[in-house]
């Protein structure tokens, strides 16, 4: 009896201690969805998490989702950071494939903030323009450029037309002298004319005087030119510019040259002397500059050479002789000149006038006259 009471409290006993084991894997498996949930890491056994050892987590630890949602993938990406390397992201504007995921999924409030903070940067490289379009886009300066070169273009060709013009004038004023029966009223028509196509051109280029460039040219460029008196309106234009000597008795004035260019300029006088005697040359020699902005021609004669061939220095400054002439018309083919005065310069058949033709060969022309 005894050992039957004994027996029965011996099952009572083995099966109470049953229903607690029941009910504690009862209570200890409802929580397995929670843990599901969250995606419950899974963890080394010589790791610990949150400060705990693996086998002591209670259920107070996963009452809240997004604590434990954060911690878990914050210690995901420390512990994927030392050991993985970087995924090659490709980069579309800017913005790698990663950080946009990242940006679109934008779920906890932290991932707001940082999206925020992101997307000024964005927009500033949104907002640059493409290589293409820069490629399309007309530059305002190359514009600037072709419709300067259209009008240098127009002027140079409507430069091209006087100076066309002005070259015939001149070899019709050529071939006139060869005739020694000139007529006088012909040259100066021609003359003239010479004078309208250079105002004109001046004037359609509204930039001053047309001869400017060119005598600047002339007289201070590189090359020394040459250049014979084909015409001179008075004796007193032949004196203003030269020696004057061609007046004394029995002498007679043949030919004028004007050597010119790097600064320089030379003035030659052939004047026969009547009778037995051999033909004379003087020479004025000096420096040669442009005024009043390229329309006067400014001679400035400090030696001069005799026709015995001595060389006279003015050595003082009050004997150096200066001259002036105001320059109408001035090519590589001709120099038209006046005198300084009124401002017609065609008043009394043009006295004032004074016109220099190109000589090709100075030095031959003057072994011509032997001298």
């Amino acid at each position: 009896m005894v050992s039957s009471t004994s027996t029965n409290v011996f099952t009572v006993a083995s099966v109470l201690s049953l229903l607690v084991g029941l009910d504690t894997f009862t209570l200890s498996s409802s929580f397995a969805p929670a843990q599901q949930n969250v995606h419950k890491p899974q963890i080394s056994s010589k790791t610990s998490l949150f400060g705990r050892p693996k086998g002591r987590l209670l259920a107070e630890d996963f009452t809240d989702d997004k604590v434990v949602t954060t911690q878990s993938a914050e210690t995901r990406s420390k512990r994927s950071s030392g050991t993985k390397k970087k995924k090659n992201t490709k980069v579309v504007n800017g913005v790698s494939s990663d950080l946009a995921a990242w940006m679109e999924k934008g779920s906890t409030s932290e991932g707001t903030e940082r999206v925020s903070s992101v997307e000024p940067s964005i927009e500033l490289q949104n907002t640059k323009p493409d290589k293409a379009v820069k490629a399309v886009k007309t530059n305002p300066k190359s514009k600037r450029n072709i419709g300067r070169r259209s009008k240098q273009a127009e002027k140079k060709a409507a430069s091209n037309i006087y100076s066309e013009r002005a070259d015939v004038i001149i070899k019709q004023l050529t071939t006139l002298f060869e005739d020694d029966k000139w007529d006088a009223t012909t040259v100066l028509s021609e003359i003239s004319s010479l004078i309208e196509n250079a105002n004109e051109r001046e004037q359609s280029e509204s930039v001053g005087s047309t001869n400017v460039p060119e005598i600047r040219t002339i007289a201070g460029g590189g090359v020394r030119r040459s250049y014979k008196m084909a015409w001179a309106g008075s004796d007193d234009t032949i004196c203003h510019m030269g020696t004057g000597l061609h007046n004394v008795p029995l002498a007679r004035l043949q030919e004028v040259f004007l050597s010119i260019g790097q600064s320089r300029a030379e003035l030659y006088e052939v004047i026969s002397i009547i009778g037995p005697f051999p033909n004379v040359k003087n020479t004025l020699r000096g420096s040669v500059s442009t005024i009043s902005n390229g329309k006067t021609l400014k001679l400035t004669y400090d030696s001069m050479v005799d026709g015995t061939g001595k060389e006279i220095l003015a050595g003082k400054e009050e004997n150096v002789r200066k001259v002036e002439l105001d320059i109408l018309f001035a090519s590589s083919g001709a120099i038209l000149a006046r005198v300084p005065g009124d401002s017609d310069p065609m008043k009394e058949s043009g006295k004032d006038l004074v016109l220099f033709v190109e000589e090709s060969d100075l030095s031959l022309r003057l072994e011509v006259y032997r001298v």
